[in-house]
């Protein structure tokens, strides 16, 4: 178990590194005719009467970031044509802390319907994969240049990994008031969780001697909660030819996506709209209070000693010299049993709770004419122990009842590049809808720091505009 849990940690580094996986979406929040709109905030009901969305097709979402660094801050082309790689300009690009996040999100149902003018309620099922990642400037520099430029200083190679994997089924209201000044809103979900990952703390601290730079300290404190993994025995071949067998960690998720699983939470959404004059709206909402019980193959994984220091002195080159090949691989072996006993975790099944990541969005609309619209949107996320906000501005035009056409530009991410586009087309009943934040990545992948991309298919009846036509039609006597 020891040696299991060894290489967990070890991987669990690698992973946080290398890869990662909020939500956001700020050119729908100017989509009306959408009914996905009110995922961002549950009193911005739909123009259509009834929405349907039709099945695994009605939203697909997905969405990256990158606060840190460009690929092309990485990867150029050189005179010669061939790719090359500039460490130093892609260090220099990094901030103390940066963070990768993405997001996946399927609609599996979804239905809504007004009733009554003043009543909306919807419903969907949605399975969601969120995450973010954690990276720290010191590793790189330090991976880089060595520890000459911080003798006498203390790194931390702080990663830090969240992700959770979960279905939810969600009911939402919201209600009109009589002179449509203002509508509140509302969403219930229950949530049944099937994986995650979870890192409390992954501190580990080096520390360079001033006075003999061949001396490295080294300590650790060490927090991670995973669930929907088990262990499984392998085999493997040894360098010998001989079979062993070693215990590894592996999804286990059951007859996914029919199983329901023992990870059980709930969420709430709030939301309001108020009409300060006939063409000034302003609105806002908290998406996604709540949070996560997980008790399903849960494993934790704990530091034994947090904070126990190991001094490292380097390999006696003398020696080396003398005895060759030998004596370093005996001191690798006796550095890795070291670093072992410092970093050594404990493995328990305790239970544990997550909190969703909780949004917030504040919106102005201001209406040029019946189909034009201009306006801000306002985003914040907590994650880390720090805000990260977001902000968009916005312009809408819709053609009759059959088309919207919307613009944006948005500063998320740290990136200041992000011109947005969506667009909504109505024939008949069957609408099909597809926005993204920055429509330039596409074109210019190795350039972007943040994108992302929804695009649905709905069937919608009840158009009010036909409606109020009808209505407004002078009577011929």
């Amino acid at each position: 178990m020891k040696k299991h849990a060894k290489y967990f940690v070890a991987f669990s580094l690698l992973l946080t590194a290398f890869s990662a996986l909020g939500q956001q979406n700020f050119t729908l929040y100017t989509m009306p005719y959408v009914q996905q709109r009110i995922q961002s905030n549950p009193a911005l009901v739909p123009k259509a009467k009834i929405h349907i969305g039709l099945p695994l097709i009605s939203s697909i979402y997905m969405s990256y970031g990158n606060s840190g660094f460009k690929y092309s801050d990485l990867v150029f082309k050189g005179s010669d044509d061939s790719l090359h790689l500039d460490f130093e300009n892609m260090i220099s690009k990094l901030k103390k802390k940066n963070y990768i996040s993405g997001s996946f999100q399927l609609d599996l149902l979804t239905f809504g319907m007004m009733l009554k003018d003043q009543h909306y309620v919807n419903l969907n099922v949605s399975e969601r994969f969120l995450g973010r990642a954690r990276y720290p400037k010191d590793f790189f520099e330090f991976a880089w240049y060595g520890n000459y430029p911080t003798i006498g200083e203390t790194l931390n190679f702080n990663f830090g990994l969240d992700v959770v994997h979960y279905r939810e089924f969600g009911i939402g209201y919201a209600h009109v008031t009589d002179e449509s000044k203002w509508k509140i809103g509302g969403k219930f979900k229950y949530i049944n969780a099937i994986g995650g990952f979870e890192t409390e703390k992954f501190d580990i601290l080096l520390h360079t001697d001033p006075d003999d730079v061949f001396t490295f300290t080294a300590s650790g404190d060490i927090e991670i909660n995973v669930a929907g993994f088990e262990e499984r025995e392998v085999e493997f071949i040894d360098d010998n030819g001989d079979t062993q067998t070693d215990t590894i960690f592996a999804p286990s998720f059951g007859n996914y996506p029919f199983s329901f699983y023992k990870n059980h939470g709930m969420g709430i959404d709030i939301g309001a709209e108020y009409n300060v004059m006939d063409k000034l709206h302003v609105n806002a909402s908290i998406i996604d209070m709540g949070f996560i019980r997980w008790k399903d193959k849960v494993h934790n994984f704990k530091s034994v000693t947090p904070g126990k220091e190991f001094k490292y002195r380097g390999l006696p080159l003398n020696e080396y010299l003398k005895d060759g090949d030998s004596t370093f691989y005996d001191g690798m072996d006796a550095l890795t049993d070291s670093l072992a006993k410092t970093f050594e975790v404990a493995v328990t099944n305790e239970p544990y709770t997550t909190k969703l990541s909780s949004q917030y969005h504040l919106g102005v609309t201001y209406d040029l004419s019946s189909d034009q619209q201009v306006g801000g949107h306002f985003y914040w996320h907590f994650f880390d122990g720090r805000w990260f906000p977001g902000a968009s501005l916005y312009y809408d035009k819709e053609f009759g009842d059959w088309c919207t056409i919307a613009v944006s530009y948005t500063l998320y991410n740290r990136s200041w590049s992000n011109i947005g586009l969506g667009a909504r087309i109505n024939g008949g009943p069957v609408q099909f809808y597809i926005v993204s934040d920055n429509i330039i990545a596409p074109f210019f992948p190795e350039d972007t720091k943040y994108s992302n991309l929804r695009v649905g298919i709905n069937i919608t009846l009840g158009n009010p505009n036909k409606k109020k036509e009808k209505a407004e039609a002078p009577r011929i006597e």
